[in-house]
């Protein structure tokens, strides 16, 4: 009996034993680790607690039905019976945690800044955009030494002056641009969710960078030249009233604007 070749064996037999043990004892632990950890004392979803995805296929599951994700963050609320609740959406993090409390939201963003940083969500939906920008940023020096460019738009003078004055215009504009599609329009109901998005992008360009990006205002120029007789209406009765081009200015917006709305549909908002 060759004894030199069973005790090899045994040897061989014995390290791949521990091996696979070790294997066995790693993967428990990463699978521990990246299990959701609940909050003692705030509802969550119990069978999401048990499972690394967390609530993760559900939220999947409803955006595919309504293609957007709110509504299921409050949903949350309502079935707890509580204005505070967790939900788990990525292994190896934190809870996410829903507030749906309007004094206690007050009261954390005005007199309880210390305590509370940035949200991962805001940084997720942020980050894959405008990585260097100051809303994704936690509060370290860096973000203090941005902040400064940006602060001295916070004050009342410039709200009074400044702000006031751009958003003022910009409403002039806006009823403008609707008096003209009502009279192209006559009768008819027209498309007017775009004009809101324009004026907010046009009053927000304005207050920031002092120049025009000619959003509402292409747009008055094009229904000025425009006669009744010429606007058709769509099978709903609709006017179909006609759109400026847009320039590269508002374009580069819209499609930045575009890309934002994915990101914050998404589950993996950064990876969108």
């Amino acid at each position: 009996m060759d004894f030199s070749a069973i005790a090899t064996r045994f040897g061989n037999l014995q390290s791949t034993t521990i091996s696979s043990l070790i294997i066995a004892v790693v993967l428990s632990f990463v699978y521990y680790k990246a299990l959701p950890k609940p909050i003692p004392g705030i509802p969550y979803n119990k069978d999401s607690a048990k499972r690394i995805s967390g609530d993760l296929p559900d939220l999947i599951k409803h955006m595919v039905k309504t293609r957007e994700r709110q509504t299921w963050f409050n949903a949350q609320n309502v079935k707890h019976n509580s204005p505070i609740v967790q939900i788990f959406l990525r292994p190896f993090s934190s809870p996410v945690v829903l507030l749906n409390d309007f004094r206690e939201a007050e009261d954390i963003f005005t007199r309880r800044t210390r305590e509370f940083d940035r949200s991962t969500m805001t940084t997720l939906m942020f980050e894959g955009i405008i990585p260097h920008s100051t809303i994704v940023m936690p509060s370290h020096d860096l973000f203090r030494e941005q902040r400064k460019l940006w602060a001295g738009t916070m004050t009342t003078d410039f709200l009074n002056t400044v702000a006031a004055r751009a958003i003022y215009q910009g409403c002039e504009d806006f009823v403008e641009l609707w008096r003209l599609k009502a009279t192209l329009a006559g009768d008819a109901p027209f498309q007017a969710n775009k004009d809101l998005r324009n004026l907010t992008m046009d009053v927000i360009w304005r207050i920031t960078l002092g120049s025009e990006t000619g959003a509402l205002g292409n747009q008055i120029s094009i229904l000025r030249s425009l006669k009744p007789w010429y606007v058709q209406r769509d099978e709903l009765g609709a006017a179909i009233i006609q759109e400026a081009p847009m320039n590269e200015l508002t374009s580069t917006l819209e499609y930045l604007l575009s890309t934002l709305d994915a990101a914050m549909n998404s589950p993996f908002p950064k990876l969108q």
